[in-house]
């Protein structure tokens, strides 16, 4: 096992002249366990974290404070990381030669080990992209992970010219406008809602959708406050709704359309929603552009199986090229994805959830309904 502790200390040296609010912190972290986001595959323990900005940790406000706090729940711990740092004692284990993966068995373990940790850091943390960076010798390089691919820049000796992580963790921490806090690659549309946000969410649910207030309390829980647009104008500003309770599926592949599925609630709105978050490939047709068609070629009957489409977003189209909102690791451009927000109503419930047999097979019965519909105007 390889001994992290002096790389910890010349890197928090190395940040140590940001201004307080926006420095990171190092923590050592190589036999701490973080969760996966596969319940089958064994838990991680990445050599370094950095945490995000203002997290000092060990549950500490003291500069010294370098250790992730046990007490910290495992499969949480990567929702406190702006990124992780994996250490190799020799150059040689530097899977990436002359621009390829090296073709051996411990190369692929590596890079499969460095993808896991990027695949649970933008999941967890719900980012755009994110960075990790590998040490190998006195050698590092710094892997760039987005929904489309994985952009892997050129090794550098961080041991005679430091400056070139310096300047790299100086620029994560000061995202171009109008993000005025956080990291670059992250969403600055999602946030963790407040608490006086989570209270008017409770009241909500408490007085318009006869929730008990356990099953409130708990639904507002790790509520997010998410940007969507209600209506498919362009020109309607976006405006915040409010997750509740746990995503109803999700994707948990690292590249890909990346699917998540919320219930949310509008605090002036009186109805649930649902909110599905994707990455469409940039050639593909918007989504919202089929629940459009089914209404004007009339395949819009009273019991059609189907949702309606009350909003969406286009955060790639709409957004600033800085934002991430768009992949840029892919080429042809037509390959890379667009981030997409659709919100749908009304609400229905999961399979998992029918009450006998019949309503199980009526749900599958309209699924293949809707799907018909959808297939025939494509």
């Amino acid at each position: 096992m390889f001994d992290t502790s002096c790389q910890v200390e010349l890197l928090n040296k190395l940040v140590a002249h940001v201004e307080e609010p926006r420095r990171l912190t190092f923590a050592d972290s190589h036999l701490t366990s973080f969760a996966t986001v596969h319940k089958t595959e064994h838990e991680q323990k990445p050599d370094i974290v950095f945490l995000h900005p203002g997290d000092r940790g060990a549950g500490s406000s003291t500069p010294d404070s370098t250790m992730l706090p046990s007490e910290s729940h495992h499969s949480e711990r990567y929702r406190r990381c702006a990124g992780v740092i994996e250490v190799k004692a020799h150059e040689w284990q530097d899977p990436i030669q002359d621009g390829k993966i090296h073709a051996t068995k411990t190369a692929k373990e590596t890079i499969a080990q460095i993808a896991k940790n990027a695949r649970s850091l933008i999941m967890e943390n719900m980012s755009c992209f994110v960075f990790v960076i590998g040490i190998y010798g006195h050698q590092a390089r710094i892997y760039r992970f987005d929904r489309a691919g994985a952009i892997v820049l050129p090794s550098f000796n961080y041991v005679e010219d430091y400056t070139i992580l310096g300047r790299f963790f100086y620029r994560l921490v000061h995202p171009p406008a109008p993000a005025t806090s956080g990291i670059v690659g992250a969403d600055h549309t999602i946030a963790p809602a407040t608490k006086e946000e989570k209270i008017s969410v409770l009241f909500k649910l408490l007085h318009g959708f006869s929730y008990g207030i356990q099953e409130g309390s708990m639904a507002v829980m790790n509520s997010h406050r998410i940007q969507v647009r209600y209506g498919n104008d362009a020109s309607t500003p976006l405006i915040p709704c409010f997750t509740v309770g746990d995503c109803l599926s999700g994707s948990a592949g690292l590249f890909g359309r990346a699917t998540i599925v919320w219930i949310v609630v509008f605090l002036e709105r009186e109805e649930l929603y649902v909110l599905k978050d994707s990455w469409r490939e940039c050639h593909r047709r918007a989504e919202y552009t089929q629940y459009e068609s089914l209404t004007l070629r009339g395949h819009r009957e009273p019991n059609t199986p189907l949702a309606d489409c009350v909003g969406s977003v286009d955060m790639g189209k709409e957004m600033s090229a800085d934002g991430g909102y768009r992949t840029l690791s892919m080429t042809p451009d037509t390959l890379n994805r667009t981030r997409n927000r659709l919100l749908l109503y009304p609400v229905g419930h999961t399979l998992e959830s029918f009450s006998s047999t019949r309503s199980l097979v009526e749900g599958i019965r309209d699924a293949v309904k809707g799907g018909r519909l959808l297939y025939c105007i494509i």
